[in-house]
């Protein structure tokens, strides 16, 4: 029974083990259909596959890109990128465009739609401050499809670091909020790098430090539960 009792517990430090948060904010396509979202720093834009169901046939997010000191909307823009893509091409697709005085399709390197299980390589940078994500659905009964998407405000002008601003090895500004969330915002990794994240507490490591010492008290308390139950021949 000690070995059982052995076995359980093992299973208890595996389960809680790795289970921390994600650092990026996350905001989900199913909850944001003709919402405007303000970006400060990155974003992450998630579809799961179980809001797909229930969603319209066009569902459009708008992203406004946002700057403490940059006032002129042609000195700011946003970034998307691809972090997963799961969608049947004959099933529907995504678009990027571009807000102005008319939507302009930002065309991926394989067409104005994205689709299939590839994750495209591409940026899609905006001109100005607005860019819109556009789900759409072929056939209304779509039951599934997935992308996850990462949105980076980038400032075109100088790189002020007093207001928060970083510079990137590629001379593109973000945010220094973005620093060392295990995400690639600067797209060439600088902003992930050993030099900048050396003794850098992210939201994931805090995390990380207090789900370890939870589970730590757990084992312990377990370990001396199992402990008494042995000396004193319990069954486990």
């Amino acid at each position: 029974m000690a070995i059982v009792c052995l076995i359980q517990l093992l299973v208890l430090v595996f389960c809680l083990h790795g289970v921390v948060p994600d650092s990026r904010e996350a905001k989900y396509m199913n909850t944001l259909c003709g919402e405007l979202v303000i970006v400060k720093n990155a974003v992450r834009f998630i579809l799961e596959p179980y809001m797909v169901m229930k969603m319209p046939e066009d569902c459009e997010v708008h992203i406004q890109a946002f700057s403490d000191y940059y006032i002129y909307k042609d000195k700011i823009n946003i970034e998307l990128s691809f972090l997963g893509l799961n969608i049947a091409c004959e099933q529907g697709s995504v678009e990027i465009l571009q807000l102005g005085d008319y939507d302009d399709k930002l065309a991926s390197a394989s067409g104005d739609s994205i689709c299939g299980d590839e994750i495209p390589e591409q940026i899609f940078r905006s001109t100005e401050e607005t860019i819109t994500l556009k789900f759409h659905k072929i056939y209304p009964q779509m039951y599934t499809a997935s992308f996850e998407i990462l949105a980076t405000k980038i400032d075109k002008g100088a790189c002020y670091e007093d207001y928060g601003g970083f510079l990137c090895d590629n001379q593109a500004c973000v945010d220094r909020d973005v620093l060392c969330d295990d995400y690639n915002n600067c797209r060439d990794g600088s902003d992930e790098s050993d030099s900048e994240c050396i003794g850098f507490w992210t939201t994931a490591a805090i995390s990380g430090v207090v789900v370890g010492s939870v589970a730590g008290v757990i084992v312990l308390v377990v370990v001396l539960i199992v402990f008494r139950k042995i000396r004193h021949g319990s069954v486990c």
